[in-house]
């Protein structure tokens, strides 16, 4: 089965996000997803938070960090050029502030 990549936006709360990850641990398809998450804005604290976050699910996650905050396009077209999802036939972006 293909994989599905999502990518989200965390500004400064988990909660969120957290949220987020639970209900995608949902999906009856849940070990298609690739999931990134861009801390924009991001605190020694966010940064833990989601690594803690992200040993505690079986989805596939990779963390984005970044200090400063980024509109969603930019990382989006990043991820996709940078980190090698040109392979992916669905991508879902989230932006939710």
């Amino acid at each position: 089965m293909n994989k599905t990549l999502i990518i989200t936006v965390n500004y400064k709360n988990t909660v969120v996000t957290k949220n987020f990850v639970h209900s995608l641990e949902k999906l009856d398809h849940s070990d298609t997803v690739e999931l990134v998450i861009v801390d924009s804005a991001s605190t020694p604290e966010t940064k833990k938070s989601l690594q803690i976050l992200q040993q505690q699910t079986a989805l596939e996650i990779r963390l984005i960090a970044s200090r400063k905050k980024h509109i969603l396009l930019g990382w989006g077209n990043l991820s996709f050029t940078d980190f090698g999802y040109r392979l992916c036939k669905w991508s879902i972006m989230d932006h939710c502030l």
